[in-house]
């Protein structure tokens, strides 16, 4: 795994290996090897360089509860492991980065700065004001209301 790594030097993993077991995710003897796997294949991943991880917790018919359980045992049990090496992995990146940075700096040039007149000027209204009459109509009371104060801010903005 770790020549894999290196040759193809991957920047991010996205690791969705879990079997659904309501109530018992992280004890389940099902989910023991995959947790096993999963540190040893994010421990590499950190050892090659690699600094974001994505968890996909939300997948199949997983509760609120059992997410956050499993959230909160991650940063409780394995996090710390990880948070002991980052300062020194933050410094190698920084270090390792640091000429192409430079260089990146050094070909930039700064843009001469904007008049008050020829800051350019764009309102936000969101969507609302893309809605129709007949979308409006349909819309609860209280959003009802918002999208009709919206319209009539842009109208009075308009006239100024």
């Amino acid at each position: 795994m770790r020549a894999l790594f290196a040759e193809v030097r991957p920047s991010h993993l996205l690791h969705a290996a879990w079997q659904p077991v309501r109530g018992n995710v992280m004890q389940s003897p099902e989910n023991v090897e995959w947790l096993a796997a999963s540190l040893a294949l994010v421990r590499t991943f950190q050892e090659c360089g690699v600094d974001q991880t994505i968890f996909i917790q939300q997948s199949g018919r997983n509760r609120h509860e059992d997410i956050c359980e499993s959230l909160e045992l991650f940063a409780s049990d394995v996090m710390p492991e990880f948070a002991e090496r980052e300062a020194e992995r933050e410094r190698a990146k920084r270090e390792a980065l640091a000429p192409y940075v430079e260089a990146a700096m050094a070909r930039k040039q700064a843009a001469a700065p904007l008049a008050e007149g020829e800051i350019p000027m764009y309102e936000a209204y969101g969507n609302t004001i893309a809605l129709t009459d007949e979308d409006i109509r349909k819309l609860p009371e209280g959003n009802r209301r918002r999208v009709l104060t919206f319209r009539k801010i842009k109208e009075i903005a308009e006239r100024a």
